[in-house]
């Protein structure tokens, strides 16, 4: 499988985690969410194209991707933690 395959595979991977825990989450998460979805789709399209300059542009979206997902799933998580140990 190649790196960006794989990149992909990691990507879509957190973003179905996110989605099963984003109604948990305050509205400015579901927005950013929303905006990440779209994101998600406009790149999954450019990987669907040939060329090189259509790869390597997919190859850094991805990137950019999989960090904003990271942030928002740690937001996520750490503001769950702390509604749980303040007791909801």
């Amino acid at each position: 499988m190649s790196d960006r395959l794989a990149n992909w595979h990691h990507v879509r991977r957190l973003a179905d985690e996110l989605q099963l825990q984003i109604h948990l989450a305050g509205m400015d998460a579901r927005e950013r969410w929303r905006a990440v979805q779209r994101r998600l789709a406009q790149t999954e399209a450019a990987l669907a194209q040939s060329g090189t300059a259509a790869a390597d542009a997919a190859g850094r979206e991805l990137a950019d991707l999989r960090d904003e997902l990271l942030h928002l799933r740690n937001e996520i998580v750490m503001r769950a933690q702390g509604d749980f140990t303040a007791g909801w």
